[in-house]
């Protein structure tokens, strides 16, 4: 199975817990690789409305969390 992905790929991901652990590694490689995070939304339905905290380098980036991938989506159409 082959994932088509460059630079520009932008980055939803599903699930609570395990997204976000998940989301915190893929911020850990793109700090060391010197390249902005690129995930722009969660997708969790009882988290619906809040935000996560990822750690990036030595600051926190706030993402949201939406209740379904439409509406993820449509926030973020890049």
């Amino acid at each position: 199975m082959s994932i088509l992905a460059n630079k520009d790929t932008r980055v939803v991901i599903q699930g609570g817990a395990a997204g976000l652990n998940a989301a915190r590694r893929m911020a850990e490689f793109c700090y060391m690789i010197k390249r902005p995070l690129n995930v722009d939304a969660f997708v969790y339905p009882p988290d619906a409305g809040k935000t996560n905290e990822v750690p990036y380098g030595s600051g926190l980036l706030m993402t949201p969390v939406y209740k379904s991938v439409a509406e993820a989506t449509s926030n973020h159409p890049q």
